[in-house]
């Protein structure tokens, strides 16, 4: 039953995606916009230190990279205080499929690996891959993209599948992101109106596992739907919904 909601939810998605999103005009972020987003991360959660493109190294360093890439690490001083390190490579906001919203993703995908909570990663502190992609969309990032202003028409949702439109700038976000997924594991095919039906028994800790694109792409949906974590990466036995703060 609940496989058959979300596949529902899914098709409905995907012609509201695909028709509705059509005539919204993608292209890349402006450094400006960037900052905007940096603020906007940090506003949103002003109890951890967040270090975006380290300034030791000088931001403008990593803006110039054209590699389409983003990272965490994470720096614990002797008294236990935690520096949350991200890095955003420029080539990523020159993306021409990138928005402002999937830059925002992008950021809370990584913060999520510091703070999303188990699962972690063998012999890491991280999360793994599933749980900071679901922590992104379900808690993270409605709370940056309420910071920032809108940059792209907001189109109407005659199907319903977002009664807001905050959910429907959160999908904008998953459509940049696929399209850095899709880059990076071209062979990885995801598409909104299937669904990864694998069942698993136990989550994949490994530190360089990552679910295939459609499992990835079902877990941003469950987020933003507020659903549960697909079982194609994660398995319910002693797990814990991912950090809310």
């Amino acid at each position: 039953m609940l496989k058959t909601v979300i596949k529902i939810y899914l098709s409905f998605f995907c012609h509201f995606f695909f028709f509705q999103f059509s005539s919204v005009a993608f292209g890349e972020i402006s450094k400006d916009q960037f900052t905007e987003l940096v603020v906007a991360l940090k506003e949103s959660y002003p109890e951890l230190t967040i270090a975006i493109n380290n300034p030791l190294a000088g931001e403008d360093v990593w803006w110039s990279l054209d590699e389409r890439h983003a990272s965490y690490s994470q720096y614990k001083d002797i008294e236990g205080r935690v520096t949350h390190n991200i890095f955003f490579f420029g080539g990523l906001a020159r993306m021409s499929e990138m928005t402002v919203e999937g830059a925002a993703l992008i950021l809370c995908h990584e913060l999520g690996h510091g703070v999303a909570g188990p699962p972690l990663k063998e012999n890491s502190e991280s999360a793994v891959e599933g749980q900071a992609d679901y922590f992104a969309t379900r808690f993270c990032l409605p709370k940056v993209l309420n910071k920032i202003s809108i940059t792209l028409p907001i189109p109407q949702d005659p199907l319903g599948v977002c009664s807001t439109e905050l959910c429907q700038r959160i999908y904008i976000g998953i459509r940049s992101e696929m399209a850095v997924l899709h880059f990076h594991q071209p062979h990885s095919i995801a598409a909104f109106e299937k669904i990864d039906e694998t069942v698993t028994e136990h989550v994949n800790r490994d530190a360089y596992f990552y679910p295939s694109n459609q499992c990835r792409l079902d877990t941003l949906v469950a987020g933003a739907l507020e659903q549960e974590r697909p079982r194609c990466w994660w398995a319910p036995i002693s797990e814990s919904l991912p950090n809310e703060n």
